[in-house]
């Protein structure tokens, strides 16, 4: 039963991608390649039936080809920048301590930095996050999913719960997070993303250390 809802699962993602390929390529094949080549025929077959000398009608043909070129290329660049698809994207990764009275580190909180690449500004919210150091996960299971206004062309960030850790001077542990999230304009998340980071993290000495996210292949 398990397998067959995972196939269910796998085959519903390949024909959404599929569908969304699909549309793509006839949208480049035809408004980006095709439409502009039309127009020139078009106009070229209004121009001969009109009797239009062939010298005139080869210059309107070029000029009408010309024209609709820069038309769907700066309708292809509006159309870019008023989506918001892609326009949100992982910049870095965050870990901040959690220090004791003494100094001392006594957590870790694992995070993300986001970049809004968008002439306008842009929610997230976080639907599941799950982050790990050696083995450890956070006691609280708080989510917070409150959603992150990110400006045009700003950061947003968001940290996970406390993971208690018990560090020494130059001890090396690995991590993990993942987290799902939902975007969009403020008030319409309508498109979701996912981020798979692995993190080192090397302790320098009991209140400092150094960090570094990876992908995972």
């Amino acid at each position: 039963m398990y397998t067959w809802k995972c196939s269910i699962l796998s085959m519903g993602k390949i024909q959404n991608w599929f569908k969304k390929s699909l549309q793509s390529f006839l949208w480049d094949m035809f408004v980006l390649h095709s439409l502009p080549l039309l127009l020139s025929l078009g106009a070229a077959l209004i121009g001969y039936a009109n009797s239009v000398p062939w010298f005139y009608l080869y210059i309107g043909a070029i000029f009408a080809f010309a024209c609709a070129s820069v038309g769907v290329l700066r309708f292809s660049e509006w159309r870019y920048r008023i989506t918001t698809k892609d326009k949100l994207s992982f910049y870095e990764g965050i870990a901040l301590k959690n220090l004791a009275n003494d100094g001392s580190i006594t957590g870790i909180q694992l995070g993300i930095q986001m970049r809004n690449t968008a002439a306008f500004p842009l929610e997230f919210s976080v639907q599941d996050v799950k982050t790990s150091i050696s083995d450890r996960i956070p006691q609280e299971k708080f989510l917070n999913k409150e959603p992150v206004e990110i400006p045009a062309n700003g950061f947003g960030w968001y940290t996970d719960n406390k993971i208690e850790v018990q560090p020494s001077p130059g001890m090396v542990i690995k991590g993990h997070i993942s987290i799902e999230l939902i975007y969009g304009r403020t008030g319409n998340l309508n498109r979701k993303a996912k981020i798979d980071k692995n993190v080192l993290v090397k302790f320098n000495n009991e209140s400092e250390f150094m960090y570094e996210f990876s992908d995972i292949f």
